[in-house]
């Protein structure tokens, strides 16, 4: 079995793949996943977010099924976990909810498209294809329209695993867990995120 971490940058978001690029190989090449990523722009006409689901689709094809692909947003950084492990048995597809309410402990339903963990089966590739279709403003409105009418129809029968905090911890639910896996910085600021996520890295290496 292929064990994948793979992240997609363009030009407008370089100075950051370039920060975190190598945590995320050195975690990669440390657990056995191999880590693929691209940098083509496969959908010009549609906002940039777009080119995730493109590049997933193109990936995903090249793939043998059973693969576990690990996606993860340039503002994404592994720390720690067995990622092997996330995915709970008889699901294909997982990501984290997000969290609202009281000290936002509750969980709500949405699902933060920023860490994905996906089996390569015919089932998630046109899952992905459905999404693609789907061309809502954002990747995630339509991941997340496409996940609700699934209706526990991907992964043997079951609907998408929902993911501990620990999977994509960032200022929403970064206060349920004390042992992060996968730290991210997802609704910052660009500049913002630059400046925080170069001081995070430079404390990891201290």
């Amino acid at each position: 079995m292929r064990y994948i971490i793979t992240q997609h940058y363009t030009t407008e978001h370089q100075a950051l793949f370039n920060l975190i690029s190598p945590v995320n190989k050195a975690f990669a090449l440390k657990n056995g996943f191999e880590y693929i990523t691209d940098n083509t722009k496969r959908c010009p006409e549609r906002q940039v977010w777009w080119e995730k689901i493109a590049w997933l689709q193109t990936l995903l094809s090249t793939l043998e099924d059973g693969t576990l692909v690990v996606w993860e947003d340039c503002d994404a950084i592994n720390i720690g976990g067995d990622l092997k492990t996330a995915l709970h048995p008889g699901y294909e597809y997982g990501s984290v909810h997000l969290r609202g309410g009281l000290n936002s402990s509750e969980i709500r339903d949405w699902y933060n498209s920023g860490v994905i963990f996906m089996l390569n089966t015919p089932d998630v590739r046109a899952f992905l294809k459905r999404v693609w279709d789907r061309n809502d403003p954002t990747d995630e409105t339509s991941i997340n329209k496409e996940l609700a009418s699934l209706k526990n129809t991907i992964g043997n029968s079951k609907s998408v695993c929902s993911l501990s905090v620990e999977w994509n911890s960032w200022r929403n639910n970064e206060h349920l867990t004390s042992t992060p896996f996968i730290k991210s910085w997802h609704g910052m600021k660009y500049e913002e995120k630059l400046i925080v996520i170069k001081a995070y890295i430079g404390n990891l290496k201290n």
